[in-house]
Order: C-alpha cells, then sequence, then structure tokens
C-alpha cells in the first residue's frame, strides 16, 4: 500500500455524513487511491490496524474530523476516548503530530468549536495550536473549494485542483454554485 496521501481521521459515530460528503468531493478531484478512509479502502479480512499504520505512514496531509461528539465520545470500559492511549483517533493524530514531513488540519463542522487544550490529553493539546478549517452546511461548495485547493497545494497537484475546480463549475453551475443553500430546520 504507497498511495494514499490524504488521511481522514474521524469518528465513525460522530459526524458520518459530513465526512462521506467531504472524502467524496476530495475523491473526485484527487482520485480514489489517494484520499485513505478506512472503511472504503481495508478489505474484509485484513487487518486493520496494520492497514491504518501504513496509509498513516503514506499521508502527506491529515484531516481530523471534528464534529459535536469528537471530544466528547466515551466508551463504557475505558471512559473518555481520547484519553485512552489506544484510542484509534488518538493515535492518527499523535502519529501525524509526531512526523513534521505531515500536515496535519482540523477540519471543524458547523460551529463546533475547536476544544480547549486542557479538555484534552498532553499529547493532543497541539492540534488546538494548528490553524483549523471550518466547513459549514450553508456555505459547503466555497468551503470544499477552500479546503481543496489547499490540499492541492500541499500535494503539488494544483493543475489537477485547477482542472477539477474547471470541470465542477461548467458541470455545476445551474445547481451547486447558484442555488442557495438549504437551510435545515431543527425540530
Amino acid at each position: 500500500m504507497k498511495a494514499p496521501s490524504i488521511f481522514a481521521c474521524y469518528r465513525r459515530d460522530d459526524s458520518p455524513y459530513p465526512v462521506d460528503r467531504i472524502v467524496d468531493d476530495l475523491r473526485r478531484c484527487f482520485g480514489f487511491e489517494l484520499v485513505f478512509k478506512d472503511n472504503d479502502h481495508i478489505g474484509y479480512g485484513s487487518p486493520w490496524p496494520d492497514s491504518l499504520r501504513q496509509a498513516l505512514e503514506h499521508s502527506t496531509v491529515i484531516l481530523v474530523f471534528i464534529g459535536q461528539k469528537w471530544h466528547n465520545s466515551w466508551d463504557s470500559d475505558v471512559g473518555p476516548r481520547l484519553w485512552y492511549r489506544r484510542d484509534w483517533v488518538r493515535t492518527e493524530i499523535c502519529k501525524g503530530l509526531a512526523d513534521s514531513s505531515k500536515k496535519v488540519i482540523p477540519v471543524l463542522f458547523d460551529d463546533v468549536p475547536l476544544p480547549k487544550p486542557k479538555a484534552l490529553p498532553p499529547a493532543l493539546r497541539e492540534i488546538t495550536s494548528l490553524q483549523s478549517l471550518r466547513i459549514r452546511r450553508e456555505t459547503y461548495p466555497a468551503d470544499i473549494v477552500t479546503l481543496t485547493k489547499f490540499v492541492g497545494s500541499e500535494l503539488n497537484m494544483d493543475s489537477t485542483v485547477k482542472a477539477w475546480l474547471e470541470a465542477s463549475l461548467v458541470q455545476d453551475s445551474q445547481s451547486m454554485y447558484r442555488t442557495p443553500p438549504v437551510r435545515m430546520i431543527k425540530r
């Protein structure tokens, strides 16, 4: 496994819809093989810890998706999951932070704040000092373009991003970029 350059780090019980949508859009630009998401890349019967380690090793950009439950996720056996040394989200982030060749980007959903340093274990506190990107439902098209351009520049794939943007603008000019965003009504 050599390909992944973009690694999606997320909690399955936190924000599956925005993560899936963002990963799909990044794959439209960079290709399926360059954007690693565990349940799409690890085959049935494969040793997933080894697959995750290899994907992390070969990744240049690690996108840490942070939703409402990200830092409050709880396991009945171990307590707060981020405080458990063998939690995979924690492991993925720590490996990214420890390797200066990797760009770790916190991606916040809607109005979710970046956790306060004291709310995180010491090994993860550095993430609170990293510039984050916010992706909002109301501004999704512009936000995904911002993320894609930045990732493209980190991967030295600016021409790929430019071609994707041109194709997307032509293809989606009537729907995605010109229609006003749909606001969700809470009941």
